[in-house]
């Protein structure tokens, strides 16, 4: 029987690409962490290297699975996250369907962390958003991620203590996204 994990702190990674070369320190302390860490990643798991080349995401996805709880998607890799097991995993507030405009992605991850009602989401900037390969991305489109930011926070507000965001727009692009949202409580970044 598996003990249920009790939460107390947060451990963040983005743009991986792939960079397995030497892997056994960032995977063992992930794995000896994960008992009391919530694990995320801010996208750009994939691709970057021969690894990938070779693997085609095996190794990525296997890391993914097993060690992270929640992850956003970024230009890289994006295909990867409709198979079953990484979507299940992937938030993302701001990229929906071209024709429905529905979510691609959950929008919110909740849980607890160090007794406080923790709701986590994420954005990917629109200069990231097309720099993923157009035949990739037919039929999805990315809202602005302040307006998308809000209405979660409109919808989840009650939900939670803390909003996190996970983001894949570049350094520059969260800081002014931090100054639009300050209902953000922490903004984890990734590069674009």
């Amino acid at each position: 029987m598996t003990r249920p994990r009790t939460l107390e702190r947060i451990i963040a990674t983005t743009d991986v690409h792939s960079a397995f070369d030497h892997p056994a320190p960032l995977l063992s302390h992930l794995h000896s962490a994960r008992a009391d860490s919530l694990i995320v990643d801010c996208g750009d798991f994939f691709e970057g290297t021969g690894y990938y080349r070779l693997g085609g995401g095996t190794i990525e996805r296997q890391a993914l699975t097993e060690l992270y709880d929640v992850i956003a998607p970024g230009n890289h890799g994006w295909p990867h996250h409709f198979e079953r097991d990484l979507h299940a995993l992937t938030v993302c507030a701001n990229a929906v369907d071209h024709a429905t405009g529905e979510s691609l992605f959950r929008r919110l991850h909740l849980t607890e962390i160090g007794g406080r009602r923790v709701a986590i989401t994420a954005v990917i900037g629109e200069q990231a958003f097309h720099a993923i390969p157009i035949d990739q991305r037919v039929g999805h489109r990315v809202t602005d991620p302040v307006q998308a930011l809000r209405a979660v926070l409109l919808t989840h507000h009650h939900e939670a203590d803390t909003l996190i965001l996970l983001s894949h727009s570049g350094f520059d692009e969260d800081l002014k996204l931090a100054a639009a949202c300050p209902f953000l409580d922490i903004v984890l970044t990734g590069s674009r």
